[in-house]
């Protein structure tokens, strides 16, 4: 195998004559230097190319010996690489001699020779027949290469990574530079270079890619120096073996290591093993930490042991040394440790499973350890909450119903300030509007008119004033029940029409209504309709000075059950700035101080009629537009009325005093009042509608009187000395003389509570003070009428 070498055609070489500085300068230039390195001899020696930086980055210890000022003695012969012109490596055998000249100068004399050209110093074994089959045959990847790192023999094998060769004869005369990406025949010539250095071998684990890029693997790659007889290296042999397999199961098994050691950490828990023949146990990472022990702490039983707090020491050593090593249990316990770093007292967890040998003795334990601390401490928490938690609910309680009481007592006092209120201001109203009425009746001049006119409006204003009041304090209170009774929405909308005519002619304006038709007949509270409304056109009235307001009705929705209407009121009064709408929806509110004082009022009327709104199941809002005018709507959801009956028709109320006087003059009437002057003008209004008064100071006195006449009607005052109107009531509803005859409230305490109240004892109606002639004698002719029907 080792025969002469095979002399080539043609040496592909070149000679330079440098001189040797800081900066290597060719001097000279001969040969065939354009074909070797691909630059021409004038861009060297002009310096435009400087060879030690084409010379290869792992060569520097090659070109530090050319260009270096180490004289070496004769000549001398290396191998290189450099890198072309056109970028690709070429090997190159270096042959050079240095000398010092007279000036001191060192002149260097490099003759550079094409690896490829040179007669190999190893024949080619492609013509060596067993030779052959083996590098045909092998699995493994086998090559041959000369001194010059030039391919003399190879393995079919090594075919499957090279590029362009198909055979492997076809890697004769090639370097790896020819055949492999530049980035692997690095790698491989590296071991190459350690060979020729002198080594016996040099092997290392290498990356390799197939040449069609579809595999990336690696080899153990292996190469040994070839000797001549006379024992100069005159080449290498190599040997790289696929090793794929083994290392991806490495990396597969570190990563899974890497994962388990991940999981522990995230987890916090820890795993050890403990060979009980030995006496000893291995442990991981987080065990180490949670123990705070370090790598040469006794990992015995006692070491263990010694771990464990002092107070639990015992305890687990017999339950180790008896259920576990001895009864064969699995370790499941939970105790406490101190950890060996500092002292610290934490609870673990600790899990273990016993394996036998062959004659069923347990050999080995395999377990895991968690720190338990947190949960342990959040246990012994929630134990003592626990076990408190009963006067913690009790006093809890107390607090609540403490608060419960406050509230309701706050809320009762409210109440019974409002009611006091109420009954302390209805009761000299009721005298101030009832002696208007009366000296009204006895003739007046015009100065004096319009004296009482101004008197009769500040005490109408002022009853407003006392109502809305109530009325916000009710519906905030969630005291406030609306009726649901037949109504018709046309009535309602020209009684208010009716109501507000007057003064809407008295300013010159002009009201008219553009109404939708109804499919059906409707229920709901006509009071509380009509009071919203009321609302909206006394505000429109109070802010607009000419123009008109329309008063609109539209249906939003028609359901199979129920109808969502739209009531709005559109005046084209002052108007009303965007930003203050919404706030005027609130109580106590106006759109600006100065509103207050020019046009008056308590900001209620409002808020009122958006809550009345909410509670008939809709909204109320407004669009305004400064100096041109407003639109105040809220809408209404109202049941159909299924049952056919027709809304309530009432008389007149200025009818009814003529009525009473026409069918019931002469009737004797019982009138129980304790203030005088509202007694005298309950008096007056009862005769004259030709009703005869006896009059009761008091409780006591209405039941005396009671108990000894006939009368058709009772008018009952509920706040009275000695006895109140409920209990006289009560007392009066015993006499069979009294048990149908109508007992009426006529009374300065205005709730609806007080009405339920009144109603309970047995009363039949209720009249709140001030007394409106024209409703006292509506709601008297509607009692006497019941009474007179057979």
């Amino acid at each position: 195998m080792l025969a002469m070498p095979v002399v080539p055609l043609r040496v592909v070489a070149a000679s330079l004559r440098f001189a040797i500085a800081e900066a290597p300068a060719v001097i000279e230039v001969a040969g065939d230097v354009s074909t070797l390195l691909g630059y021409s001899a004038a861009a060297l020696v002009h310096g435009e190319v400087s060879l030690p930086d084409c010379i290869h980055h792992d060569d520097a210890d090659v070109a530090a010996a050319l260009f270096g000022p180490t004289l070496p003695p004769g000549e001398q012969i290396d191998n290189l690489r450099v890198r072309q012109a056109n970028g690709r490596i070429r090997c190159i055998k270096a042959i050079y001699t240095k000398r010092r000249l007279d000036d001191g100068s060192i002149e260097l004399i490099l003759q550079l020779q094409d690896a490829k050209s040179l007669p190999r110093t190893m024949e080619d074994a492609a013509n060596t027949a067993n030779f052959r089959a083996m590098m045909e045959n092998t699995n493994d990847f086998i090559y041959f290469k000369d001194r010059n790192h030039v391919f003399t023999g190879a393995s079919q094998t090594l075919v499957t990574l090279c590029h362009p060769a198909e055979q492997w004869t076809d890697l004769l005369g090639l370097t790896d530079y020819d055949v492999f990406p530049e980035y692997y025949a690095d790698i491989y010539y590296r071991l190459e270079k350690q060979v020729f250095s002198g080594l016996s071998a040099a092997y290392e684990e290498q990356e390799f890619l197939t040449k069609d890029g579809s595999r990336r693997g690696w080899v153990d790659n292996r190469k040994y120096p070839i000797r001549n007889e006379a024992g100069e290296m005159i080449g290498l042999f190599g040997v790289a073996r696929d090793i794929t397999e083994r290392i991806e199961a490495e990396h597969r098994l570190k990563e899974s290591e890497y994962f388990f050691r991940d999981s522990q950490l995230a987890a916090n828990i820890g795993s050890y093993k403990f060979d009980i023949a030995s006496d000893r146990w291995s442990s991981s990472e987080v065990m180490e930490r949670i123990f705070g022990i370090g790598a040469d702490y006794p990992r015995t039983l006692y070491g263990w042991l010694a771990l464990v707090h002092p107070e639990d020491r015992q305890m687990m050593q017999d339950y180790i040394t008896t259920n576990v090593l001895k009864d064969h249990e699995s370790f499941n316990k939970e105790y406490r440790i101190q950890r060996n770093l500092d002292g610290e007292t934490r609870w673990v967890l600790g899990l273990g499973q016993l394996r036998f040998d062959a004659d069923g003795a347990p050999c080995w334990m395999l377990g895991t350890i968690q720190d338990v601390t947190v949960r342990k401490q959040l246990d012994a928490e929630l134990a003592h909450y626990r076990q408190n938690l009963e006067a913690l609910v009790d006093l809890r309680t107390q607090a609540l119903n403490k608060a419960k009481n406050a509230a309701e007592a706050a809320s009762v006092a409210k109440s019974a300030f409002l009611a006091n209120m109420s009954h302390e201001i209805r009761t000299p109203l009721n005298a101030i509007t009832g002696m208007a009425y009366l000296i009204r009746r006895g003739g007046l001049s015009l100065q004096q008119t319009e004296q009482l006119g101004k008197l009769e409006s500040a005490s109408t204003h002022l009853l407003e004033t006392i109502n809305a009041v109530l009325e916000i304090s009710k519906i905030e209170a969630g005291k406030y029940v609306l009726e649901e009774t037949a109504l018709s929405v046309e009535s309602v909308i020209g009684n208010v029409v009716s109501i507000m005519q007057n003064r809407v002619d008295a300013k010159g304006l002009k009201l008219r209504t553009e109404l939708c038709p109804l499919p059906c007949r409707l229920l709901g509270d006509a009071t509380r309709l009509q009071q919203a409304l009321l609302n909206y056109i006394s505000n429109a009235v109070k802010f607009t000075e000419h123009g008109e307001l329309v008063l609109q009705l539209e249906m939003l929705e028609d359901k199979a059950d129920s109808v969502c209407l739209r009531f709005s009121v559109r005046d084209t009064g002052i108007g009303i700035v965007p930003e203050t709408i919404t706030r005027l929806f609130d109580a106590f509110e106006q759109a600006d101080n100065s509103t207050t004082r020019l046009y008056g009022g308590t900001g209620l009327g409002l808020a009122i009629a958006r809550k009345l709104a909410r509670l008939m199941g809709g909204e109320a809002g407004a669009q305004s537009t400064p100096g041109i005018g407003s639109t105040f709507w809220f809408t209404a959801c109202l049941r159909k009325d299924v049952s056919g009956a027709s809304p309530v028709s009432e008389e007149r109320l200025d009818d009814s005093a003529s009525t009473i006087k026409q069918k019931f003059a002469g009737c004797r009437v019982l009138l129980a009042e304790d203030e005088p002057i509202n007694c005298e003008i309950a008096q007056m209004l009862l005769e004259d509608a030709g009703l005869l008064a006896d009059i009761a100071q008091d409780g006591i006195e209405a039941v005396e009187k009671a108990a000894s006449n006939d009368y058709s009607l009772i008018l009952m005052d509920m706040q009275m000395p000695r006895m109140d109107g409920l209990d006289a009531t009560r007392q009066i509803r015993q006499f069979e003389r009294q048990a149908n005859t109508p007992i009426l409230a006529m009374t300065a305490n205005a709730f609806a509570e007080d009405r339920s109240r009144c109603l309970q004892a047995g009363m039949v109606d209720f009249i709140a003070k001030p007394v409106e002639p024209a409703l006292f004698y509506s709601v008297l002719l509607k009692a006497l009428s019941a009474l007179d029907k057979p």
